[in-house]
């Protein structure tokens, strides 16, 4: 999957909800369902991110890394990575969050996020994963495919889901979770449609409308 939208609109809040219910699931049929989460933002490059996911999945199943971070092949990072999958997980999905972030050190003007996706989609094709495999790749960028490598994009080859900004109605759904962090009766009427068509109007960002309303709320008190 492909899960584009702006910042704040809940492609991981989604994403992470609906893997719990899985696991939920696969743990009441005796299945062993991995999830392997990363957030690419602070990777530099493929090396890096695979190594990430081998710790990842050895901190969640409580085995050794048993490869450096530095100093071995990216080729041995796969290697270990699918053999923990292999030997812990039926089936397993990777979610790659703010992955147009991974660019990477470019060889032949390919990314480093095109490198990954078209490792781990191909993964259980060509038999080095046993199981299951799904990728879900998260990004805020709607043109994210077009700089995707050819072999790449054929591997991955997505269902798109798209989140669109919040309007006014839904980001007052979204404060009124939030009345309960004020005094009772401190909110008047008037204070979360004023917020949330406030946000509407500059961004749709769940998160920023949540941080004016608290902005809001400290110059109240103050």
């Amino acid at each position: 999957m492909l899960l584009y939208g702006p910042a704040g609109t809940g492609k991981s809040l989604i994403i992470g909800a609906v893997t719990k219910q899985i696991i939920d699931l696969c743990q009441s049929k005796s299945e062993r369902f991995g999830v392997v989460n990363i957030n690419c933002q602070a990777i530099n490059t493929l090396d890096q991110a695979v190594f990430e996911l081998v710790n990842t999945i050895a901190d969640d199943v409580g085995e050794p890394v048993d490869v450096p971070e530095t100093g071995v092949s990216t080729k041995r990072k796969y290697r270990r990575l699918y053999q923990l999958i292999n030997q812990n997980y039926d089936s397993v999905i990777f979610i790659l969050d703010e992955i147009d972030l991974l660019v990477g050190r470019r060889s032949n003007d390919e990314s480093a996020y095109s490198k990954l996706l078209y490792q781990l989609s191909r993964a259980s094709n060509i038999d080095e994963i046993k199981g299951q495999v799904s990728v879900a790749a998260l990004t805020n960028d709607p043109k994210f495919m077009e700089d995707i490598d050819g072999r790449a994009e054929s591997s991955f080859n997505p269902r798109d889901i798209y989140f669109p900004d919040y309007d006014a109605n839904q980001l007052r759904q979204i404060l009124e979770n939030r009345r309960d962090a004020f005094r009772e009766d401190a909110l008047s009427d008037d204070v979360l449609p004023l917020v949330s068509a406030f946000a509407a109007q500059s961004h749709g960002d769940a998160r920023k409308a949540i941080d004016l309303l608290r902005g809001a709320g400290d110059l109240a008190d103050e």
